[in-house]
């Protein structure tokens, strides 16, 4: 820039860089810029065949972005990974990019309810077919796959019923039909299991929930081959469902914590879960860790650092007793989310996209109108514990 420019175009081009000699930041920055310069006719060349971490726009590529995708990726021990806005953008661009307008899918009858929603609203208009079947009975999931079936979805503790997912059996199925697996692995987190391990070929994640855990944030992520994940990538620019980096720097924070995080909730899970099972008001606890649990085997077998930080228990179908018990919780508030570092309640009858299934799918699913789901945080378990006790003593 010579002397003649002014000052004041001097300020607008100013690039207000600092140079940081041999100092590293001991954090990331944030890359808050829509657009990266472009140097000359050869930089822009290497950019188009893809050599070297370069940057052009951020709804394409950002360094928080690479930062992120290349940390989950590590911890799901994939090969690669993209992440996006939300979990719902994750799961739609995974499955966008590994179905074709013909194909049909396999879904656990237990999947997510928006989810659900996706395979029965949206997906039918685009050519996709699916059956909800349930993956632990393997004559009924064998017979399900027709010559067109090219993926099975399912999660590995399904949403709110905390019924275990024999991820290994479900995958050395689907691939003797040359079927690939989608797992999402939120209720779950890389903490407790890494689906790949097993055979998954594709793994997504809100990272909304327990990856960021501190309820400030909405993100999501698809893992799996880097074959697949440059397919998805043009999915994810193409659709806009690409992060803020901002928000992606946040995720990328909260990676530090995870595991402290996560093992602390489930632990507290585990003694809540406990302490609920023999409480004389409460019918029931879902909890794959209690040692009544039917599948407690399997869940020990496939789950690594406890069974997670998700149960839910049931009170009677009295709605009035159902909102008793909320009114007379102090500690614990019903926030419709997951996975945050304080507990929280819902209520998955009225609840989000569950409210619209019909009554016939609700209790297919598990979903009752007294059944309460709980996401544990990081409190004193001795505290939740009294907090849920002085409340069951109002009823």
């Amino acid at each position: 820039m010579t002397d003649k420019v002014t000052k004041e175009t001097k300020l607008l081009h100013a690039w207000g860089q600092v140079d940081l000699g041999r100092s590293v930041p001991d954090a990331l920055p944030i890359y808050p810029a829509t657009a990266f310069a472009i140097e000359d006719l050869a930089h822009l060349a290497e950019m188009e065949e893809g050599t070297g971490p370069n940057f052009t726009y951020s709804r394409e590529n950002n360094p928080n972005h690479l930062a992120l995708a290349g940390a989950l990726a590590l911890a799901e021990e994939g090969e690669a990974a993209v992440v996006c806005s939300a979990g719902m953008a994750a799961i739609y661009c995974a499955i966008m990019t590994a179905v074709r307008p013909g194909e049909h899918v396999i879904v656990s009858d237990y999947i997510y309810s928006e989810t659900l929603n996706l395979f029965r609203d949206y997906f039918p208009a685009l050519g996709i077919t699916c059956d909800y079947v349930d993956l632990n009975d393997r004559k009924a999931y064998r017979a399900a796959f027709r010559p067109n079936t090219s993926l099975v979805v399912t999660e590995i503790l399904t949403n709110p019923t905390l019924k275990v997912i024999d991820i290994g059996a479900v995958v050395k199925i689907a691939h003797a039909k040359g079927a690939r697996v989608l797992v999402d692995n939120t209720f779950t987190s890389p903490v407790h299991i890494n689906p790949i391990k097993f055979g998954t070929d594709i793994v997504i994640h809100s990272c909304t929930k327990f990856i960021n855990g501190h309820n400030d944030v909405s993100a999501g992520v698809i893992i799996g081959r880097a074959d697949f994940i440059r397919q998805a990538r043009e999915r994810v620019v193409i659709f806009g469902s690409y992060l803020s980096p901002h928000d992606a720097w946040l995720v990328h924070r909260s990676l530090k914590t995870m595991h402290l995080r996560v093992i602390r909730q489930s632990e507290n899970a585990r003694k809540l879960a406990e302490a609920l099972a023999k409480h004389p008001k409460v019918r029931r606890v879902f909890y794959p860790g209690l040692k009544s649990n039917p599948q407690r085997r399997l869940a020990a077998r496939i789950l690594s650092n406890g069974f997670g930080a998700m149960l839910s228990f049931d009170l009677g179908d009295d709605r009035a007793t159902i909102d008793r018990f909320m009114r007379a919780l102090q500690l614990i508030r019903f926030v419709p989310t997951l996975g945050g570092v304080k507990t929280t309640l819902s209520y998955p009858a009225v609840w989000g996209s569950v409210r619209v299934l019909p009554p016939e799918v609700k209790l297919a699913i598990g979903i009752t109108d007294g059944l309460l789901r709980l996401s544990v945080g990081i409190e004193t378990a001795a505290d939740l514990i009294a907090d849920v006790n002085q409340a069951l003593a109002a009823l």
